[in-house]
């Protein structure tokens, strides 16, 4: 029996974010850690990169053009393969909707941004920096 050698790759993350000056720090901090990083700037790119760009993770701020960040967390839901998703917001706790803080499942965290607890999250998500390929 032959046994192929295990291969790395980058994991990869989907940040979803209006705000191009946070989405472009957030993708250079990522890079830095170690990740392959995608933008989209409204909920229709989003959702087509996720065929694209087949992230491991999504970074999702929940108020964008197009399409509302809970409308993308509806479609990454109904998808065969759910992702594992991070919420970012400006949001106050009480305009955050109730889909949204109805869930232990989607770790949050409010703007302003610090980029150590997105990386804590990913990898309290199991998406390391770099993952094991078949």
């Amino acid at each position: 029996m032959q046994h192929k050698a295990m291969e790395k790759r980058m994991g990869k993350v989907l940040i979803v974010e209006d705000e191009r000056h946070v989405a472009r720090l957030l993708g250079f901090f990522l890079t830095r850690a170690g990740y392959e990083v995608a933008e989209a700037g409204d909920g229709e790119t989003a959702l087509q990169l996720m065929d694209d760009f087949g992230p491991d993770a999504v970074v999702l701020d929940l108020i964008l053009p197009k399409l509302s960040g809970a409308e993308v967390l509806a479609a990454i839901d109904a998808r065969p393969k759910p992702l594992p998703v991070i919420v970012m917001t400006a949001c106050p706790e009480d305009q955050i909707p109730p889909e949204i803080t109805g869930r232990n499942d989607i770790p949050r965290f409010h703007k302003p941004l610090i980029p150590a607890i997105l990386l804590r999250h990913l990898l309290d998500l199991d998406v390391p920096p770099m993952i094991d390929a078949a």
